[in-house]
């Protein structure tokens, strides 16, 4: 969910579509409007009144909104710390008090139905943004690779030192491929948290560290410089390169298919719990 969901506009709203989604939800969750409600409501609907003003302090800003646009969709979304649900909204006693109305379970399974119908829609959507961004920042990586391996063969004097030349390509790819999960926003590799300020800043201060090693322990002498040798390593390197990120690719789709599935078989648990539902009621009438 992404803070235009929060306030229920599209993402080309205008600052009055905005103003006014804002206005009439913060009068729909608002504390008084649930009295009664018991404890875990009143939590829910302070939860809500933290998101709404959240989304609309990033959307009604029009800087904030530029920057929020790039990391929606992504662990970096701010949204996806709220927990945001619409309340069920109280029906009015006519002394103007609410009272308490037999909960229905048909409309609270085609509502849960309906978010998670949403959330799916919102997944493939993230999932085409993560995609573009990966194959993006591959395509700058590349060029990254490319430049550091061709100034790297350019100190070889020789062969001899492929043990250096490989530690230098290590070192690049350590740094590339952060930059790809990085700017990709991909989803966590069983558990481990790669795109993490602190795993993403020591592991690129580990690559640097071996680049500059690398560089000065090596022979920098161009005379000797054996072209073939060269190009070998550079396009190796390279194709080694693209490999890593197709794979990346490849893992980000498979956490994207388990997502997917996870929901559309909790849709189908509640599509069959909602048809036994209705043919209950059928039955009594």
């Amino acid at each position: 969910m992404t803070f235009y969901d929060t306030l229920g506009v599209s993402q080309r709203a205008s600052q009055a579509e905005i103003r006014a989604a804002y206005r009439e939800l913060a009068r729909q969750n608002h504390p008084d409007r649930f009295p009664d409600a018991d404890p875990d409501e009143k939590a829910q609907v302070e939860e809500n009144i933290k998101a709404i003003n959240a989304a609309y302090d990033t959307l009604s800003n029009p800087q904030k909104r530029r920057r929020y646009h790039d990391v929606m969709w992504t662990r970096h979304d701010p949204a996806r710390k709220y927990r945001y649900r619409n309340p069920k909204a109280p029906k009015e006693a006519k002394n103007g008090r609410s009272k308490e109305t037999r909960p229905n379970p048909s409309a609270a399974l085609i509502l849960e139905i309906q978010h998670l119908r949403q959330e799916r829609k919102n997944l493939v959507v993230q999932q085409t943004a993560k995609q573009r961004r990966l194959w993006m920042s591959a395509g700058v990586t590349s060029l990254f690779v490319f430049l550091g391996m061709s100034f790297r063969a350019g100190l070889e004097a020789a062969p001899q030192q492929a043990g250096l030349v490989f530690l230098f390509f290590v070192g690049l790819e350590i740094i590339a491929l952060n930059i790809i999960i990085n700017a990709s926003g991909m989803s966590e590799v069983r558990g481990a948290n790669f795109s993490s300020p602190i795993f993403f800043s020591l592991s690129v201060s580990v690559g640097f560290i071996i680049l500059f090693t690398t560089t000065f322990l090596g022979d920098i002498s161009l005379a000797k410089l054996p072209t073939a040798y060269s190009a070998i390593v550079i396009s190796a390197a390279l194709g080694v390169h693209v490999f890593g990120a197709s794979r990346l690719a490849h893992m980000q789709d498979i956490l994207f298919k388990t997502q997917r599935r996870a929901i559309e078989e909790k849709i189908a648990r509640l599509e069959t719990k909602l048809g036994q539902l209705k043919s209950h009621a059928a039955k009594e009438k």
